[in-house]
């Protein structure tokens, strides 16, 4: 279909018998833009779609779909701006499983930004960002979080001929914070760095801060402290306490454990067999002395 001076419009068809059908739409717009549609089908298995946009001395917009039924689809699109950049998105889904996203853009003499993000649901979601400067510096970031759990973050950053600083943050949940930063001055020096904070999870932290304060203005006794604190005290001591009949050095002495070397199964068997020993020189004696005695009564 042609509109004079307007757009051309082209559409192509052709299907195989139980194997795949192939449509094709092509739209071309003078000085304008071409849009390009192709869509391929097999039954039971995949459907893939191509759209691809080029305004001229523009951009060009290429994006292409690869469903499976019950499996995974695949989503890629591809932008290009001649003398400006090119960014480029790859997008991978598995039903119940996870999801794989990476973006990638391109600016000529300039940089690279690539970001990659894999998300599995209800475990964790990795994202690493990686930016390079032609020339100048690589920054690398690397992010790991699982609900619940920890969030690690890694963060290197490399500058050609000059350093390298690598800094690497782990935070577990209402516990600590570990903090390592480590630089490197190619051909000079090293130096790292650990930061940890680790909040007070022990029960003495529920007491609160500053609450018994207003006791350094009284002028009480000892045994009057004690009374006061007593109740505190007693609640901290029940849960500090442990029975020392649940600990496992006590459950380590009530049982044996095995030892399979040579040395210690020849020594159990020399001692088997001394008791054994004994143990039938004494019945042999006693059985001879019994024997002597019943035959001389008969005689």
């Amino acid at each position: 279909m042609t509109t004079p001076e307007q757009s051309t419009v082209k559409i192509t068809e052709m299907t195989t018998p139980e194997q795949s059908t192939v449509q094709t739409t092509e739209m071309t717009t003078p000085e304008q833009s071409t849009v390009k549609i192709t869509e391929m089908t097999t039954p039971e298995q995949s459907t893939v779609q191509t759209t691809e946009m080029t305004t001229p001395e523009q951009s060009t917009v290429k994006t292409t779909e690869m469903t499976t039924p019950e499996q995974s689809t695949v989503q890629t699109t591809d932008m290009t701006t001649p003398e400006q950049s090119t960014v480029k998105t790859t997008e991978m889904t598995t039903p119940e499983q996870s999801t794989v996203k990476t973006t990638e853009m391109a600016t000529p003499e300039q940089s690279t930004v690539k970001i990659t993000e894999m998300a599995t649901p209800e475990q964790s979601t990795v994202k690493t960002t990686e930016m390079t400067t032609p020339g100048q510096s690589t920054v690398n970031t690397t992010e790991m979080t699982t609900p619940g759990q920890s969030t690690k973050k890694t963060t290197e950053m490399t500058t050609p001929e000059q350093s390298t600083v690598q800094t690497t943050e782990m935070k577990t949940r209402k516990e600590s914070t570990l903090t390592t930063t480590k630089q490197t001055t190619h051909a000079q020096s090293r130096v790292t760095t650990t930061n940890m904070m680790i909040e007070c999870i022990c029960p003495c932290s529920k007491v609160g801060k500053g609450k018994w304060n207003f006791l350094r203005r009284m002028n009480l006794t000892l045994d009057q402290l004690t009374e006061l604190l007593e109740p505190e005290l007693d609640l901290m001591k029940k849960e500090l306490s442990i029975n020392k009949y649940n600990t496992s050095q006590m459950r380590r002495s009530k049982t044996s454990a095995p030892d399979d070397r040579v040395s210690a199964k020849s020594i159990g068997c020399v001692g088997v067999v001394f008791i054994c020993l004994v143990t039938v020189l004494f019945v042999f004696f006693d059985s001879h002395s019994y024997i002597v005695v019943k035959f001389n009564r008969r005689s």
